[in-house]
């Protein structure tokens, strides 16, 4: 009974310490938040302003009405919403006087306002798109960081001399540390750039990305050599690489990983059947070791093309977990008995 009466005491004394801490927070009341309200409902409104002029403005873009679209986009409040009107005609018009005069309001936005300082890059690639052969080559060669020079490396040549000028100027701006990004977009260079005048450079430079990308992981290895051995004639050397590293992985994530995304090339004929065969028993090893391992059988047996195994693989599954999966209708080749079309 004593101890009741404690416990009693004890719970009444923080009922009252707790009112005493409450009576100093504000409560707000329903006048208060009305105005809370308002403005919410005013940030949709200006929304729905803001898309319903940007449609404006790529209509009057689409119809080369440039001088229009600017005046409307003179309604946005946004500088962000403003640069994605000026970069559009910036891109569209082949007018040099409106190139300049986008070029300058992109230049005025970037000058005011400290977080638009990467509108540079926009500003360069409205310039680059409107240049000729040697105009373009000459500003490329003049950005001597390679990272700078990276988003403007879609860009391809009438004259394969001045490719030839840029693979010069890429190998000589190529840095000790490499990431996966520096390495694939200088890789689509060379890719786009690819003229049979151009086949020392760019062997020269593809051995030097693959030498770098050697720090790289495993993955991100495949991730080069793939594009690589998919766009090359030549390419036994880059087979051969990519199932060397396939072998070598001892970590069975990677290992299984780089299976399934040398399965899906189909075309490169890297992997046998067999070899697909003995990755899928390990798979369905681990899997039977209360390993979850669903999607990498189901990702195999797909780029087999194995609708059967991807239905028994599904059918196995609970129901709320099926429609997760997307098995194709199978594909019938009416060609072998020479049969037509229905009418």
């Amino acid at each position: 009974m004593r101890k009741l009466l404690i416990l009693i005491l004890v719970m009444g004394l923080s009922a009252s310490i707790s009112a005493e801490n409450n009576m100093d927070i504000p409560m707000l009341n329903t006048e208060e938040m009305i105005p809370i309200l308002d403005t919410q409902q005013m940030d949709i409104q200006d929304m729905d302003e803001v898309i319903k002029i940007k449609d404006t403005c790529y209509q009057l873009i689409s119809e080369q009405k440039f001088d229009e679209a600017i005046a409307q986009a003179d309604n946005l409040i946004s500088n962000y919403d403003k640069v994605d009107i000026y970069r559009a005609i910036g891109m569209q018009s082949t007018d040099q006087s409106m190139q300049a005069k986008v070029i300058n309001l992109l230049e005025s936005i970037k000058n005011t306002d400290e977080s638009m300082s990467y509108l540079q890059q926009d500003i360069d690639a409205i310039k680059l798109t409107h240049m000729t052969d040697n105009e373009r080559v000459q500003f490329l060669r003049s950005i001597k960081e390679l990272t700078i020079l990276l988003p403007h490396l879609n860009v391809s040549f009438d004259d394969p001399a001045n490719a030839s000028i840029l693979y010069d100027h890429i190998i000589s701006l190529m840095p000790e540390t490499v990431n996966t990004m520096l390495l694939n977009e200088t890789l689509n260079f060379i890719l786009v750039n690819s003229d049979e005048s151009l086949e020392k450079k760019m062997k020269k430079l593809i051995k030097i990305i693959l030498n770098k990308a050697k720090k790289l992981t495993v993955l991100d290895q495949i991730s080069l050599l793939i594009p690589l051995a998919n766009s090359t004639k030549e390419n036994t050397a880059y087979k051969n690489q990519i199932k060397d590293l396939y072998i070598s992985s001892n970590d069975f994530n990677d290992k299984v990983t780089l299976g399934i995304q040398i399965c899906y090339n189909t075309e490169l004929n890297i992997l046998s059947d067999s070899d697909l065969t003995r990755l899928e028993n390990e798979i369905q090893s681990k899997h039977n070791q209360n390993n979850n391992l669903t999607s990498y059988l189901f990702q195999l047996a797909e780029c087999r093309s194995d609708i059967n195994k991807m239905k028994q693989i599904v059918s196995s599954l609970p129901e709320e977990e099926k429609s997760m999966y997307y098995i194709p209708e199978p594909v019938q080749d009416n060609s072998v008995n020479d049969v037509m079309p229905k009418n």
